[in-house]
């Protein structure tokens, strides 16, 4: 940061200038082949007569319908073109489409929109390395002050209950497989595990996904092997069920599934995050954890929102990353959206970063002094819910800060463990204790599970005017209210608006925040079936937003 700083204009405007080349030669490389996302008419999620919400079709109808009208699109327009059909979400992925393809299908009466596949990338800033286990108490003291567990040092090797579990599935660049601190809590697949390699022994369309899936290949197991974002993310849903079982035993039931969307070169697609939230599902996930995200008007997806809107429908609780600062610092959620956070999901939990500060008190005892939100975490009043660690600083030396938790690059060469700080951090921890909520009670709803973890959460006065609620979650109140609800109720419709945002000076901007994040690195608006756009729900909630604005701003005067 202090060089960014001395930079002169000249020197600071080449720096952006050369940051924006690389990440488009960068896209380039990655997305030689254009696809194309195409959403079909009448399988999407509609509005309700009741003008209460949206109501999702039939699972089965839904499949159905989306079978046919695919089967009829390819027949007649994209013969020639590379296809993938996701039937469970109404999708056809298709390549490469000419001028002659797009006219055809902005007639079709099976289509009902087009928007282009957006590339995102990972940023992700570490914080140093360690030997130590990071479910130990010396190394994240916030696991027992800030969540609330005992000083019980967790047994980090305790096996996952895998006959009737709870799947965390974590969709990001994928996970150590092997990693010693990971192994004991994988959900894994027995029919690949026991099968014949290079076949799809399950028939669900991925082959050897053994433990987790590579959405970007359907071939293979989610084995990361450069970022260590996703490892990272993994250990850190690990360090809560770990923590958890000491005191609930059924904790053992919570599994992580990982599921990589994001490749070797640290960047991912919508249409790949699409299928990798489809294979989360249809493994069973009751939690997906999305530890990625972009910022702006111009970033949001209508086909990744209808993807939340329909796992919605099937009852899982989506823990999302608010978002990071840029370079223009952090940012507020209300005025210019981060997606996928800012989607208006009722069981989806927008999650900002608070940094635990530790430090030696006027007694002489060195202990936590506070949980101030973290400097680089994105935030907003209506639209980010709740706050989880997603740092730790220390004034004590040794133990550094940033969260400790597991090392892609791991092995006799270096360390097991590495720490990173940014919302990507915060998101797991309570992707972590909805895992284990479900687990000690699995009649709540996805809604109820949201909400007694907003509920449960404790309240942090310098958190006011930064969150909706102005707390920071803490695990055993939750676990502990959990066992005592009745739960059974059914979840709420979807809202009319699919975005929580609004503001006259909400601004289109391409980019993703700050570390531990995802950034868009794809293309610009246009209509729905020019470049990725708004959709034309999204663009007509933006347009009355910004009227409501003006004319509060004109009644004002």
């Amino acid at each position: 940061m202090n060089a960014v700083k001395d930079l002169t204009r000249w020197g600071l405007t080449l720096f952006l200038l050369l940051s924006i080349s690389t990440q488009h030669a960068l896209a380039s490389q990655e997305n030689n082949s254009q696809k194309w996302i195409i959403k079909l008419r009448g399988s999407q999620t509609s509005a309700s007569n009741n003008q209460n919400g949206y109501a999702v079709m039939n699972v089965k109808n839904f499949k159905a319908n989306s079978r046919k009208k695919a089967q009829r699109l390819i027949t007649k327009t994209l013969r020639l073109k590379k296809n993938k059909v996701l039937e469970n979400m109404g999708f056809v992925i298709s390549q490469d489409l000419g001028e002659a393809e797009l006219k055809a299908l902005a007639t079709n009466p099976d289509v009902a929109y087009v928007e282009k596949n957006i590339i995102w990338q990972t940023q992700s800033e570490d914080a140093g390395s360690d030997t130590e286990l990071p479910s130990h108490n010396y190394q994240n003291p916030w696991i027992q002050d800030v969540l609330g567990f005992s000083s019980d040092h967790a047994d980090p090797y305790v096996n996952s209950d895998q006959t009737n579990n709870v799947i965390v599935a974590v969709v990001d660049s994928g996970a150590r497989i092997d990693h010693p601190y990971l192994r004991s809590a994988l959900q894994g697949n027995p029919a690949e595990i026991n099968g014949q390699p290079g076949v799809d022994d399950d028939n669900n369309g991925f082959i050897d996904d053994t433990y987790g899936a590579n959405a970007i290949t359907r071939n293979g197991s989610a084995n990361e092997t450069f970022s260590s974002h996703g490892t990272h993310v993994s250990g850190i849903v690990k360090i809560v069920r770990d923590h958890a079982i000491n005191t609930h035993s059924e904790a053992r039931k919570v599994s992580i599934l990982p599921v990589r969307f994001i490749g070797d070169s640290g960047q991912g697609s919508t249409a790949a995050a699409i299928q990798a939230m489809e294979y989360a599902a249809a493994r069973g996930a009751k939690v997906i954890n999305a530890s990625w995200g972009a910022k702006g008007f111009d970033n949001y997806s209508q086909a990744l929102y209808e993807t939340f809107a329909r796992l919605y429908a099937m009852d899982i609780v989506f823990t999302v990353a608010a978002g990071n600062a840029d370079f223009a610092g952090p940012n507020n959620n209300d005025i210019t959206p981060s997606f996928p956070a800012n989607y208006n999901i009722p069981s989806l939990i927008s999650v900002a970063s608070v940094s635990p500060y530790y430090d030696y008190k006027f007694n002489g005892s060195f202990g936590l002094e506070s949980t101030p939100l973290s400097a680089f975490s994105n935030y907003g009043v209506q639209s980010v819910h709740v706050a989880a660690p997603g740092d730790y600083i220390s004034t004590n030396g040794g133990n550094g800060s940033g969260i400790l938790s597991a090392y892609s690059a791991f092995g006799p060469w270096g360390n097991n463990y590495i720490r990173k700080q940014g919302t990507s951090m915060a998101a797991p921890v309570i992707a972590g204790i909805a895992g284990v909520i479900r687990a000690i009670n699995p009649n709540l709803s996805a809604f109820e599970v949201k909400e007694l973890i907003l509920s449960t959460s404790r309240s942090v006065p310098s958190l006011n005017g930064y969150l909706k609620h102005a707390k920071v979650v803490h695990a055993i109140d939750a676990f502990q209210t959990a066992r005592s609800q009745r739960g059974g109720s059914s979840n709420p419709n979807l809202p009319q608006n699919p975005v929580i945002a609004g503001g006259e000076d909400s601004e289109e901007n391409s980019g993703g925040g700050g570390c531990a994040s995802v950034s868009h690195l794809g293309g610009g608006g246009g209509g729905p079936f020019s470049g990725n756009s708004l959709g034309l729900l999204g663009m007509l909630y933006a347009l009355s937003v910004l009227i409501k604005a003006r004319r509060k701003k004109n009644m004002s005067r």
